[in-house]
């Protein structure tokens, strides 16, 4: 993931952003685990 916020931003870009990110995450979390390679050590 890569995250390139420009130089200003209000504090609803932020909230933003970090709602995207949590959600890509989340996403590709449950992904990896619906495939079965989601191993514990």
């Amino acid at each position: 993931m890569i995250i390139a916020p420009p130089l200003v931003m209000t504090t609803s870009d932020i909230d933003t952003m970090m709602d995207r990110a949590v959600q890509s995450l989340d996403e590709a979390y449950a992904a990896v685990k619906e495939a079965g390679l989601m191993v514990a050590g």
